[in-house]
């Protein structure tokens, strides 16, 4: 079996770092989700506080909030009939990336 050379195998991790970077900076390319990691940044919310301070449906925020999540930037946890939302580690990032990128 033939042996890659490091640089190679160097070349190949590079470029699944910067698909992942790619993705994750994707997460932020909507102004509601740029806006929802912004008001996370502050503490956990419910949906139905998200959904009041953009003024949007809430299966706008819920949709926004499902890509969050699947890309790893924010938890769900329910209490009671509401679920709160909260920043993972990447989130935190994002939010930094987002508050530089808008001052």
């Amino acid at each position: 079996m033939p042996r890659k050379s490091t640089k190679s195998a160097s070349g190949e991790s590079r470029l699944k770092q910067l698909r992942q970077a790619s993705s994750l900076l994707k997460l932020i390319s909507d102004p509601n989700r740029l806006l929802i990691l912004l008001m996370l940044a502050d503490g956990e919310l419910s949906g139905i506080s998200i959904c009041e301070a953009l003024n949007v449906s809430y299966p706008a925020v819920k949709y926004h909030l499902a890509m969050l999540r699947f890309g790893g930037g924010v938890l769900s946890q329910r209490q009671g009939t509401q679920v709160f939302y909260g920043l993972t580690e990447i989130g935190e990032v994002l939010a930094r990336v987002a508050k530089v990128l808008t001052g």
